[in-house]
């Protein structure tokens, strides 16, 4: 089992950081491609906050990478 750091936020805070909305963390973490929810109560659920942050920068890093088309030559955004 791996060990927590830093805080668990809930799933307005989860909304607020990704700016997405619930359906959509939803569907990502069904795809196994967000953060999986902690079961923190009988009918409660958290996120570790790092892990959603790291998430996001990732997405940020991979928008900011260079885009090639068929010829080879790089467009930077």
């Amino acid at each position: 089992m791996s060990e927590l750091t830093g805080n668990l936020i809930r799933l307005a805070r989860v909304r607020e950081i990704t700016a997405l909305s619930r359906s959509s963390i939803y569907a990502y973490m069904a795809a196994g491609t967000f953060p999986a929810a902690i079961k923190i109560s009988e009918r409660s659920i958290a996120w570790e906050e790092s892990a959603v942050r790291e998430w996001v920068g990732a997405r940020i890093a991979a928008h900011r990478k260079p885009q090639t088309v068929a010829a080879g030559v790089s467009l930077e955004r």
